[in-house]
């Protein structure tokens, strides 16, 4: 029988004569795209899960959703949130918070950024600068970049 090694990420796996791997290596083949393709649909489903509740006027229960996901870095996620905070739905009405969201998923959608620009005119400077301020802090924390 001749058997071959293959070295891979400090591990090495028996390649045998018929060209296959021994049961240890498909196991992790196999084992990190499951992990990878339930986190991606937990992923997908939350953010799926708040639309739909969204569509519903549950609007608490879209929050609850869609807050760790904008947390993470989801844009399409900040962006509803910064709706709901401009609106006050499942949430006090904040249009300070609501320029912020925007201001994050601005990097990516651009209807975020015309809402920030909207919400902007409509301040104070007081305002304006706080809304800056707190726009800053949720870009440094919650920036997808």
């Amino acid at each position: 029988m001749i058997v071959h090694y293959i070295i891979s990420d400090s591990h090495q796996y028996r390649l045998l004569e018929n060209n296959t791997l021994n049961a240890n290596y498909y196991l992790r083949l196999l084992f990190l795209p499951a992990v990878l393709a339930f986190c991606t649909l937990s992923y997908a489903g939350a953010f799926e899960d708040g639309l739909n509740a969204f569509g519903s006027a549950k609007y608490k229960k879209a929050y609850d959703l869609w807050k760790p996901l904008a947390e993470k870095g989801n844009a399409a996620a900040q962006y509803y949130i910064g709706i709901m905070y401009a609106n006050g739905q499942g949430v006090k009405k904040d249009i300070i918070k609501a320029y912020a969201w925007y201001s994050v998923a601005a990097e990516e959608q651009d209807i975020a950024e015309e809402n920030r620009d909207d919400i902007e005119k409509k301040l104070s400077v007081k305002q304006r600068a706080k809304a800056k301020r707190l726009a800053r802090e949720f870009n440094r924390k919650y920036s997808a970049n």
